[in-house]
């Protein structure tokens, strides 16, 4: 009996330490700090493969010497990019341009250095999509470009109902000379990296979902609206840390994890959440080093970051709602009253 009950302790010590291991390694990835509803499990069977079609790849490897019949051989496949009569001189001579600018032939080189394959990247997508193809069956997939664009930093992803294009020289790491000497901001430079493509992608296709009321410009519609594109973002990519997500730094996270009471105290206390004010806005919700009037440990989006803490309360406890259901909510103070938002030290 004494050596039975000692196997069993020791059995019951391995399981919790398991399942301690277990709940470890998720609050490690910081994926859910409350109750996400989101299960891998609840994924369909049926697995979607995406692959990258690289324009980078096929127009800088074009032979200039006899150029027409190469963009002919490539035109079906990259017809969004070449769909220009390009028997027109002036069009042709833009092209070229575009090929043998000095500053693009050394950017298109950093990227094929920094990505000579996208295999990575493909299977965050393909993970993203399989999540995307259960949550809304109806939607289309789209078919996923990668190219180069001169750093423009104003849309590195692009996005429609069917097409997706990624602008790879936006990712090459935040120590890329490219992006200082462009002048971009280093708290900007910082997401500039690999690792946050497929959030980035999902949040464009999140917003492109978002039904919001726009013409709404109080505090409280603003950042629901900007909270449940980042629950979208739990949705589609439940591994990603938090901090990808968002685009803030783990110090950043943890202040906001540490002050979400005090802040929570100061949006109530100063009566914001009704308020239209375009300073107010722009002090919460725009991208920024940090917030103006707080410490510069602060991110600069810390509305956006209630809005996502609030949606997400407002999901743990309407488990009937759909994420279909919740991009299609335009009721901010129905979402604030259902969330019972309370956050606590």
């Amino acid at each position: 009996m004494m050596r039975f009950d000692f196997f069993k302790y020791i059995f019951l010590l391995f399981v919790l330490l398991f399942v301690f291991s277990c709940k470890h390694k998720i609050k490690e990835k910081g994926t859910i700090d409350r109750l996400v509803k989101v299960n891998p499990e609840n994924k369909t069977n049926k697995k979607i493969n995406i692959k990258i079609s690289r324009y980078d790849k096929a127009l800088f490897s074009l032979d200039q010497n006899n150029i027409m019949p190469g963009i002919n051989a490539i035109k079906q496949e990259f017809n969004i990019f070449l769909n220009a009569d390009f028997s027109d001189p002036v069009k042709m001579i833009q092209l070229k341009s575009f090929i043998n600018d000095p500053m693009i032939i050394r950017i298109n080189k950093e990227t094929q250095t920094k990505f000579p394959d996208l295999v990575l990247i493909e299977k965050n997508l393909s993970d993203a999509f399989t999540y995307f193809n259960y949550y809304f069956p109806e939607k289309k997939i789209p078919k996923v470009y990668s190219y180069v664009n001169f750093l423009n930093d104003s849309q590195p992803i692009v996005f429609t109902d069917s097409i997706m294009i990624i602008e790879l020289d936006m990712y090459l790491g935040k120590s890329c000379s490219f992006y200082s000497m462009a002048g971009f901001p280093v708290y900007k430079t910082n997401r500039y990296s690999k690792e946050y493509i497929a959030a980035d992608c999902m949040r464009e296709m999140g917003k492109s979902l978002n039904v919001f009321k726009r013409n709404d410009l109080t505090f409280l519609n603003q950042i629901i609206a900007e909270g449940k594109v980042l629950f979208f973002e739990d949705a589609m990519l439940p591994e990603l840390p938090d901090s990808i997500k968002i685009g803030f730094t783990s110090q950043q996270l943890d202040w906001c994890k540490k002050n979400e009471e005090n802040l929570w105290k100061l949006f109530i206390g100063q009566k914001l959440l009704y308020k239209s004010e375009p300073n107010l806005i722009s002090k919460f919700l725009n991208d920024a080093p940090f917030t103006p009037g707080f410490s510069h440990e602060t991110p600069g989006r810390l509305g956006c970051w209630v809005g996502w803490q609030i949606v997400r309360d407002f999901m743990s406890k309407n488990e009937k709602v759909t994420i279909s259901e919740l991009m299609r909510e335009t009721d901010a103070q129905k979402i604030l009253k259902q969330s019972n938002y309370r956050p606590k030290k």
